[in-house]
């Protein structure tokens, strides 16, 4: 498998395999002190039995994650790695069950269908909080599927949430990682993971980010979209794939953190 795991000096490098391959990796972002903390934080998150209750707007629930999202080595990174200033559009917590060997898989898929938006230039941080060996069902990627475009996710016109035509790759890469390490994947990148087969933890928290000028069009708004991570470069204009822009009204735009936020908080 090719090396996807760089040393964070080494950015220039890591955004030209992320841009080639649609994935990259970094080992030293975070230092050991905070991973110790990013895993007390994820211990008080919420279990029904052995499955998370806590999963997505996981930022309002957790403090220690809100303030990490907010660390410019992590969304510097995003940003470096899309070549646009970004923002915010979700934030989870994401677990597999802690006893199941058969639940917790997740089938091939691109995120993009379920959150689209006028163009492409959208990632997943992850900040993997366990350890995750093959038993551990960690995430698996085709590299080089980001420049496919996006692929049918729908069986009879409704949405399957995975690919229901799977393109043909030679390879697929196994993103075997330690704690703390932090993966970033293109949102057009296939991927999935298989079910855990060890007991305990194997959680993830994903961070959503996008350009500044990628507006939603279809799929759940969160709580955390809009959230403004760096300073607001490109004004109340959208961008499609094909570079053509457009200007929006501010409050048709649902993707500003004071317009979601004081919806949802009556």
């Amino acid at each position: 498998m090719m090396e996807w795991l760089f040393q964070h000096e080494r950015i220039a490098d890591a955004t030209a395999f992320f841009r080639q391959n649609g994935y990259v990796g970094f080992a030293d972002l975070l230092t050991g002190d905070e991973i110790a903390e990013l895993r007390a934080a994820a211990d008080g998150a919420a279990y029904s039995g052995d499955k998370l209750t806590i999963i997505n707007d996981v930022i309002f629930s957790i403090p220690t994650f809100e303030r990490f999202v907010r660390d410019k080595r992590l969304w510097g990174t995003a940003a470096a790695l899309i070549g646009h200033p970004i923002e915010l559009y979700n934030s989870k917590l994401n677990a597999k069950p802690l006893v199941s060997e058969t639940g917790g898989e997740v089938g091939w898929h691109q995120d993009f269908p379920f959150h689209p938006h006028t163009n492409y230039d959208s990632l997943a941080g992850i900040v993997h909080i366990d350890p995750e060996g093959e038993d551990a069902g960690p995430l698996k990627v085709m590299p080089g599927s980001h420049k496919l475009g996006p692929l049918d996710h729908s069986i009879d016109g409704r949405f399957a949430g995975k690919c229901t035509v799977l393109p043909r790759f030679d390879a697929v890469a196994t993103l075997c990682c330690e704690p703390g390490t932090v993966s970033f994947h293109h949102c057009l990148a296939v991927h999935s993971s298989e079910p855990k087969r060890r007991a305990g933890h194997r959680r993830l928290l994903i961070f959503g980010f996008r350009s500044q000028d990628a507006l939603q069009l279809a799929g759940t708004v969160w709580k955390s979209t809009g959230l403004e991570l760096m300073a607001r470069e490109v004004g109340e204009r959208v961008r499609f794939p094909d570079g053509t822009t457009i200007a929006v009204r501010s409050d048709a735009r649902l993707t500003r953190m004071g317009q979601v936020r004081s919806s949802t908080m009556g």
